[in-house]
């Protein structure tokens, strides 16, 4: 979800071309927002797993910025 859904979306809009890029940031930082808490249901329902904490924190560096 927090990878590819925004491309999705951005491309359901009309593509890169037509969205601009302040709604592309929100679109992208949004469905990031989403990936990161299902991460942490995830880490909360196995006791911490560390493949799902490695994959929130790549999740988190790539796709937000701040």
């Amino acid at each position: 979800m927090g990878y590819d859904f925004a491309h999705w979306e951005i491309r359901r809009r009309g593509g890169y071309a037509k969205v601009a890029p302040d709604i592309q940031e929100g679109i992208f930082r949004r469905y990031a927002q989403l990936g990161l808490a299902i991460f942490e249901d995830g880490v909360e329902h196995t006791g911490g797993n560390s493949g799902i904490l490695i994959s929130a924190g790549q999740l988190a560096e790539i796709k937000l910025k701040d």
